[in-house]
């Protein structure tokens, strides 16, 4: 999950000021401009192409699947941090169809996502797992992860491959890059904003945990000299964050310092080599929640100036990985990232940048292979909103539901300018609660209105995480004793297109009963348009949580639905033609149009029955 350096800088004592944060958006929307959408070449053909796998239409920023159906994605992120970093009790295992809370992924489990509409997951496919000594790779992990990501894609569960990292390896308190080359890298002598500059500010930096050594924390060690993961939850990891190690390391990537840009680019060149040939792998997320660092305080300066880091880090090192992507495979797709800090500030009220991108790495405007791909959390938003509790309250949800506006629809304007689809591919990361339902809700609700391409909770379980605000208590679907969140599961089971004959126009769920134009409009009600085509064959697919009921009675038999009594759908044209008839089979509901509906806009009303 998130909630990185941005929690520092609130840490550095700035008071929240509306009037501040408007003077310094409008500083960013100068430097760097207010993005512009990009005109994209239209190819009036384009629907009648065939596609091997799922594919960008970037005439209408959109993902369409092998059928050209337009789809949306809804899913989780599984990544386990840790040895033997894969989910226990798969097929084929040892411990093959035992169900853990925390850490596994049985078929039962792959059903019961199904059964909740996901089809989308982000799968952590870890470097330091990958690569085991220097330039020697794992054959059997790969082997695995493709196993798993081919078993998700028969359940109908499209997988992105993702390089994840939180504060970079284990022996700085995080993990994702080997740590031999962490090692290696802070042998050769660490600092925080320059050495000269280092010298002066750090001892007083360092007394708000600010550019404090890893060492200087005091942790004990275990057998491997690794800091004892008990020690690194004492404090919140984003501290780590704003230490000379991890600066130093993620300056190497920048400035390829003893060549660990050129690892990290051989790494993306074993996994996209060994995992392109897999039709269910949607695309490549080439690095998780990438963090800046610089060389001096002029150049700090210049590195948090809006849109710097993005053009003059990011961009260079993605291009070197997007070109390994295609040359495993010229239909492969970069899911990626831009930086948590400095394009969002979580404070002075909280305020988001347009991104620093010339074009997509690699591609040009328009790329029919790339995806925007961004995260929100309320968490983000300052220092102390999540501080008691490791989730906003309650009483924060309007400036919450603010933030994720904030944040998606800038976002939604760089991927625009970009000529390409928005995933937000984190959120969430809360427990049973009330302030978790409502976070969901309004992440959900945000998405739907931005028409964003999907979006993945974090996480389905713990799966071993030891970077996380959580402590003792579970972030995913289950409780520590096996029973399931049914709250926050029937809140991420929303009702939503899943594959659409057509362009979608808009959708909307209600997760609660409201009055418009004085009809009441009972929760679980979904309405949707799109534009029909006739050149797509496929059925039109609505995920609708009927029965949400988990396939084996973990610990309780509880029904999770948004319509325990049935549901009615109504198919029509704007001036209320009927075109097509809906049939519920299970979770899904789907209906397919005739060419007599080619270009029309249809309506789509999915309502919950009363009894």
């Amino acid at each position: 999950m998130t909630n990185t350096v941005l929690k520092a800088i609130g840490a550095l004592g700035l008071a929240s000021s509306t009037s501040a944060s408007s003077a310094v958006q409008m500083l960013g929307d100068m430097l760097i401009g207010q993005p512009e959408p990009h005109p994209v070449e239209i190819r009036e053909n384009l629907l009648e192409e065939t596609h091997d796998k799922v594919w960008v239409d970037n005439q209408n920023s959109a993902m369409r699947d092998t059928l050209n159906r337009q789809i949306f994605l809804h899913g989780v992120n599984v990544v386990y941090k840790i040895a033997p970093y894969m989910p226990t009790g798969m097929a084929g295992e040892a411990d093959e169809g035992k169900f853990d809370p925390e850490t596994s992924l049985t078929d039962e489990d792959i059903q019961d996502l199904k059964n909740w509409g996901m089809n989308f997951v982000r799968l952590g496919v870890m470097w330091e797992a990958v690569e085991t000594a220097p330039g020697v790779y794992d054959e059997a992990y790969l082997k695995s992860i493709d196993k798993l990501i081919t078993k998700l894609g028969e359940n109908g569960i499209f997988t992105l491959v993702d390089a994840h990292q939180d504060v970079l390896a284990r022996t700085i308190c995080g993990e994702g890059m080997p740590n031999f080359y962490a090692k290696q890298v802070i042998e050769q002598g660490t600092y925080c904003i320059g050495k000269l500059e280092d010298k002066l500010v750090v001892p007083l930096l360092s007394q708000m945990d600010i550019c404090k050594t890893i060492d200087s924390w005091g942790f004990r060690r275990d057998a491997d000299g690794n800091p004892l993961i008990e020690d690194c939850q004492s404090q919140p990891f984003f501290k780590y964050y704003t230490s000379p190690e991890s600066l130093t390391i993620f300056r190497a990537f920048y400035m390829n310092n003893f060549g660990m840009r050129d690892k990290l680019v051989a790494y993306w060149t074993e996994v996209s080599k060994k995992l392109s040939a897999n039709p269910y792998v949607i695309g490549f997320d080439p690095l998780n929640e990438p963090s800046p660092s610089w060389t001096s305080l002029l150049d700090f300066v210049n590195t948090i100036t809006p849109g710097h880091f993005d053009k003059n880090n990011l961009q260079p090192l993605y291009e070197l990985i997007y070109k390994q992507y295609k040359e495993a495979s010229p239909d492969n797709i970069m899911f990626f990232e831009p930086s948590q800090f400095p394009d969002e500030i979580g404070a002075l009220g909280g305020y988001v940048f347009p991104l620093g991108f010339t074009a997509p790495p690699g591609g040009q405007k328009g790329s029919p292979f790339h995806v925007l791909n961004d995260h929100t959390y309320c968490c983000q938003l300052d220092a102390n909103i999540c501080s008691s509790t490791g989730e906003p309250k309650q009483s924060d949800a309007a400036q919450c539901y603010d933030w994720h506006v904030k944040r998606v629809s800038t976002r939604d304007k760089d991927a625009k300018a970009l000529g390409i689809p928005l995933m937000i591919s984190e959120f969430g990361a809360c427990m049973d609660s009330e302030e978790c339902v409502t976070e969901i809700n309004q992440v959900a609700d945000v998405t739907d209105q931005y028409l964003a391409t999907g979006w993945a909770y974090w996480e389905f379980k713990n799966f071993k995480d030891l970077t996380t605000s959580a402590g003792d208590r579970s972030e995913g679907f289950y409780n520590n004793d096996g029973s399931i969140q049914h709250e926050k599961v029937k809140a991420l089971s929303r009702t939503y297109f899943k594959a659409v004959q057509g362009t979608v126009l808009k959708q909307k769920f209600y997760t609660e009963d409201v009055e418009l134009e004085g009809q009441k409009v009972p929760a679980g009600t979904f309405s949707a348009q799109f534009k029909a085509s006739s050149q797509i064959k496929g059925e039109t697919q609505i995920h609708v949580l009927v029965d949400g009921t988990p396939v084996a009675d973990k610990k309780e038999k509880i029904l999770i639905s948004w319509y325990p009594h049935g549901l009615s759908a109504d198919i029509t044209t704007e001036d209320g033609v009927v075109a097509a008839t809906a049939k519920v089979e299970g979770n899904n509901l789907s209906f397919t149009l005739s060419e007599d509906f080619d270009g029309k806009v249809i309506n789509v009303n999915v309502t919950p029955k009363s009894s």
